[in-house]
């Protein structure tokens, strides 16, 4: 996900973050986490880790 500028949609991103990473937990068992990046920080590959 990559980070608005706006402060209000920021809390908003942060907030649907929360309730989808909630819900996998909740429905799947399985805990997972949303990151927020830069513009810069994009362009970099992502690495996940198990």
């Amino acid at each position: 996900m990559i980070m608005p500028e706006d402060e209000d949609i920021k809390i908003e991103l942060i907030e649907i973050a929360s309730n989808i990473s909630t819900d996998i937990l909740l429905d799947y068992g399985y805990h997972i986490l949303i990151n927020s990046a830069t513009k810069a920080e994009k362009s970099q590959p992502a690495v996940a880790y198990a």
